[in-house]
């Protein structure tokens, strides 16, 4: 790993560990093993690494979450899709996946920040708006019927992880199924 990437790994482990305002950039150089000057070669300020940290994640998941999916999939199946894909990503990168959850309405992010992350998950919005035209969703708010499944994902992860369970096809369609019926018409 470059010495940025070992500064964002180490920032991210101490902000989920400790949180955002008890991880100082001298405690992050320090878990980086860099002079704190080399923190600052890299980012001006501990918000910059924060967003940067923030928009990386993001995109992260994006690209696992929509990797490879087949146009013109029904709208359950396709949603069926990015649901399981984002829960088996939290699962899998739990670090991230807390300081997404942690950071997500932080004032800490900036708005360029929000919206640069916005961007990366268009395709659910797309795929939302498409179902409550025709009539398989309901009609709400996008934003709130993203935050609806995003929130359910949240929870789901975060109970895996507490418990250890362990999530196999079966649960992943019970699971899903339940958040389904949540935003289904």
């Amino acid at each position: 790993m470059v010495k940025k990437e070992i500064i964002e790994q180490a920032a991210l482990k101490l902000i989920v560990e400790r949180g955002l305002y008890d991880a100082p950039i001298s405690l992050i150089a320090k878990e980086a093993q860099v002079p704190v000057g080399s923190v600052y070669t890299y980012y001006e300020s501990k918000e910059i690494l924060v967003n940067e940290i923030y928009r990386n994640a993001k995109r992260d998941m994006s690209q696992h979450v929509f990797a490879s999916v087949p146009p013109d999939l029904p709208i359950k199946e396709e949603m069926a899709i990015y649901w399981v894909r984002a829960v088996r990503y939290g699962v899998s990168n739990p670090n991230a996946f807390y300081f997404m959850e942690q950071l997500t309405n932080s004032p800490h992010i900036s708005p360029l920040s929000q919206e640069q992350v916005r961007g990366e998950f268009v395709r659910v919005f797309q795929v939302l708006e498409k179902g409550i035209e025709t009539g398989e969703i309901k009609p709400l708010n996008v934003d709130l019927l993203h935050q609806l499944v995003y929130t359910n994902i949240i929870g789901i992860v975060k109970y895996l992880l507490a418990s250890k369970m362990e999530l196999d096809p079966t649960l992943e369609v019970h699971l899903f199924n339940c958040c389904w019926d949540t935003i289904k018409c």
